[in-house]
Parts: C-alpha cells; structure tokens; sequence
C-alpha cells in the first residue's frame, strides 16, 4: 500500500491559482491585452503588493528594535514618496543621499575590483607575453579604444566623431556592440533555458502533479 501524504489547503490553492494566474498572464503573448490578461495581472500585483508590505513592516520592526539609529534611513526612505504631493521639494534630498552615497559605494568597490584588477592583468599579460602574445594585445587594444566610443562632447572630443581620429571612434564602437551583443547574448541563451524549465515545473508540472495526487488520493489536504 502507497504512502498517503499530506499538504496544507492554502499551499495547494496557491499552487493551482498560480498556475492560473500564470496562464492569464501568459496570455499578453498570444491574444494581447484582454480582460484575462488585466484580472491576471492584478491579482499579482494584489498578492506582491500584500507580501511586500508585510514583509517591509516586520523587518522594520525588527530591526528598528535591535538598532534605534536605523530610523534615519526610514525617514530618508520615506521622504522618497513625498515626491507624490505637493511637498515634493522634500524627494530631492532622499534622491541627492542614495544617489551620492550609492555611487560612491558601488564606484570605489568597481574600480578596485573591476577596472584596476582588469588593467593591472592585461597590462602585465603584454609585457610577460601570457597566455600568448597575440591574445594579450587582442585585449589591451580593445580596452585602450572601447572607451573612445564613450566620448559625446563635440567641443573636446570632434575630432573622433568627424576628424581624423573618427575611425578609432568607430572601432571602440564596434568592440562595445560585439562585447554588449556577445554577453547578452550568453545570458539570454543561458536565462531562457533556465527560465523555461523554471516555470514548467514551478507553475504546470507540480501543480499538475498535485492535483492529480489528491484526486487520486495519493495526497490529503489538511
């Protein structure tokens, strides 16, 4: 005789209502927007919102009450939404504080980790000849010229976009868009597979199986 087992009633609405929910979703892709595809979204909304906010609620408090000074951020974070009344003036502050703070954070680890590492390696892969050298050189030139391709100031930098230097202009271009084409490229090749299969087993196969389960008795809700 077959081991029956059990799952909780919410965790098999909410699988088969996501299953749902999905497909109403889904269906953008293939018959646009409806009114199946408007219910579909804003039950998810609804739902994400919810959680969102409840979860929002309970970190802040736990963590307010293990640290008072945390409550700067709040304020800071809630001045955010002033932006949505007439005291808007107020957003600016919020904005100028994560934005300086948050680049200058973000750009010090980068350039330590990203930029110096990545130039100390190449620049030392050409002097030493590794792994050959053609392929350091095949990476130190596209390094030193990407970055012309950055350059928008016509009164400092014309003579890359209309001057003699326009064809350097152009090769930094070029490596930019191989590089940008290339990697999202992999990414997408490599996400979509996952995200594929992700959403066959998460929202149709296990769904699926479990409604077939408790039909078939094989599960009991509880």
């Amino acid at each position: 005789m077959s081991e029956v087992l059990t799952m909780m009633t919410a965790e098999f609405i909410a699988m088969i209502g996501g299953m749902f929910v999905m497909f109403m979703i889904g269906s953008l892709a293939f018959i646009g927007v409806t009114p199946i595809f408007a219910v579909g979204e804003g039950i998810y909304i609804a739902i994400a919102a919810t959680f969102n906010t409840w979860v929002l609620i309970a970190t802040v408090q736990n963590r307010i009450s293990t640290n008072s000074l945390l409550i700067i951020p709040l304020i800071i974070g809630a001045l955010a939404f002033t932006r949505l009344t007439k005291y808007r003036w107020a957003a600016r502050y919020t904005i100028a504080i994560l934005s300086g703070v948050g680049t200058g954070v973000v750009f010090s680890a980068s350039v330590k980790a990203q930029i110096m590492s990545t130039i100390q390696t190449v620049v030392g892969g050409v002097i030493t000849g590794t792994p050959d050298p053609i392929s350091a050189w095949a990476t130190l030139i596209p390094m030193i010229v990407t970055p012309l391709a950055f350059t928008y100031s016509m009164r400092y930098s014309g003579w890359l976009h209309k001057g003699r230097g326009r064809h350097l202009f152009t090769l930094g271009r070029t490596f930019f868009l191989l590089f940008v084409g290339g990697r999202m490229g992999e990414l997408a090749g490599t996400s979509l597979m996952g995200y594929i299969g992700g959403v066959g087993v998460m929202y149709i196969y296990r769904p699926l199986t479990a409604l077939l389960d408790v039909l078939g008795g094989s599960i009991v809700l509880s």
